[in-house]
């Protein structure tokens, strides 16, 4: 069975990644589709959402899921750490931008962290709230209250 270089690619990465935190991620088995790691927590009076590597439209299904349910929860203040992603590809732009739109639509806010610079750049043609760090952001939320 011949497997496509790039779900190898994230296998390996998932591995990597599930070393930089405490606690069990999940590699999804199978074809090796992998399911993204996201871990939630909360951050004063926000919400933070940190994905676990790249975010792809193969594999977004949990960060969709906790953006939505965010979302109908009502909440306000969303951080999405970007710390330990690489890349992002369309759909997973798309993701994050559909979230934005749901989130202003409910006067809350949406704020990026974390960009390494070459996704910072990208993020910023296309008018998305980033700021430096996860304090930083939490930073912005408070003054903007």
């Amino acid at each position: 069975m011949e497997l496509p270089w790039r779900k190898i690619t994230f296998l390996i990465l998932q591995i990597v990644h599930d070393r930089r935190f405490d606690g069990f991620w999940g590699i999804g088995m199978g074809e090796i589709a992998l399911e993204l790691p996201v871990r939630r927590w909360k951050e004063g009076c926000c919400e933070v959402l940190q994905p676990g590597a790249s975010i792809l439209g193969e594999n977004f299904g949990k960060l969709k899921e906790l953006l939505n349910q965010l979302a109908l929860e009502k909440k306000k203040n969303i951080i999405l750490d970007l710390e330990f992603v690489d890349t992002i590809d369309s759909s997973g732009l798309g993701l994050i931008v559909s979230a934005l739109s749901r989130i202003r639509e409910q006067g809350g806010k949406l704020i990026l962290c974390g960009v390494n610079p070459y996704l910072r750049k990208i993020l910023r043609l296309i008018v998305l709230p980033v700021e430096k760090d996860l304090p930083g952001a939490i930073k912005t939320v408070m003054l903007e209250e």
